[in-house]
């Protein structure tokens, strides 16, 4: 039995960060975790072997996680570099959609880096009650919960988080005012945090956030809902 309930609106988290370095640290976490079952890197124009420093340091990346640091050393982390990306990402963006507004953009940018990733079953868990009333006690899909309590697996779209971090503009301070996001960046102390958003189906969020959420700790970062 698989329990599908068809579309559901994005939830969307923000992880509120001290610094490009612990989003980097975040994504080997996750990428790294026994409770991820799979991930998925993509990287387009214009950072795809976007200069001869990443085309050298691709060349002696094994797996995807030294492809992934390769990028971010070369485009994301190097100031000049991601200024440079960045315009050169936004002229092609409005050579394909001139009519485009600002925000579109803004938020097309977070395409050019994407990582996506894949969390176990909620009943693989050790403690899957736990991981249950996590979900039970968010916003989340009564169907679906009822198929994970009867031990039914849920659409594997249900289990994915695509983790977010905008190249127009890396710091993603749109979010800033939100007020929760403005107590996060009291708790880790800082006034120019870089905020990646964490995207999820509305059905069980609750399991990303139980998940994710301590991982995200463990970083001195925090993991806040955000209006979609």
């Amino acid at each position: 039995m698989n329990a599908s309930d068809g579309a559901q609106p994005p939830v969307v988290f923000g992880v509120v960060l001290r610094d490009l370095e612990s989003y980097r640290r975040l994504v080997h976490e996750l990428a790294s975790s026994p409770l991820v079952v799979s991930t998925d890197f993509a990287y387009s124009a214009p950072i795809y072997k976007g200069s001869p420093a990443i085309v050298a340091g691709l060349a002696q990346a094994n797996g995807s996680l030294d492809k992934f640091d390769v990028y971010y050393r070369h485009a994301l982390v190097d100031p000049a570099e991601r200024v440079r990306f960045a315009k050169a990402f936004a002229a092609l963006y409005l050579r394909k959609f001139p009519a485009s507004e600002r925000q579109d953009l803004f938020l097309a940018s977070a395409d050019v880096l994407k990582f996506s990733f894949e969390l176990v079953s909620p009943l693989a868990l050790d403690n899957s009650i736990a991981a249950l009333t996590a979900i039970e006690r968010t916003p989340h899909d009564q169907a679906v919960l009822d198929a994970l309590r009867v031990g039914a697996s849920v659409e594997r779209a249900h289990l994915r988080g695509d983790l977010r971090i905008f190249l127009d503009h890396i710091l993603n301070p749109r979010r800033r005012e939100l007020p929760q996001v403005q107590a996060a960046m009291m708790e880790i102390e800082t006034d120019v945090p870089v905020i990646v958003e964490l995207v999820t189906t509305g059905a069980i969020p609750g399991y990303l956030y139980y998940v994710v959420h301590p991982m995200v700790q463990a970083l001195e970062g925090r993991l806040v809902l955000l209006p979609g």
